[in-house]
């Protein structure tokens, strides 16, 4: 299982790298241990797996799993992302 989740924006700084970190806290708290990185969309890496943010930024890239985050400072938007990280966790154990 990839366990590296992207976070993506149009800068690849400051929502993204502020939503990273706040989804990095919300794995911790579940004790999920994942990998977050962020990055401009247009940047994001072919082998990328899961990424999360704004549905606009999610329809330039061809990723298998896409989590429409539209608030990425609020942690509360990450809850898809958490529940379905859980259970892909959770399969492979």
């Amino acid at each position: 299982m990839d366990k590296t989740i992207f976070i993506v924006c149009e800068s690849g700084f400051v929502a993204s790298a502020m939503g990273a970190s706040i989804l990095r806290k919300r794995l911790a708290a579940e004790c999920l241990d994942l990998e977050v990185r962020f990055c401009r969309a247009k940047d994001l890496p072919e082998a990328a797996v899961y990424v999360a943010g704004p549905q606009k930024f999610l329809d330039q890239v061809d990723a298998p799993y896409r989590f429409a985050v539209e608030t990425p400072l609020d942690a509360k938007a990450y809850d898809a992302v958490i529940k379905f990280m859980e259970s892909k966790v959770n399969e492979h154990e």
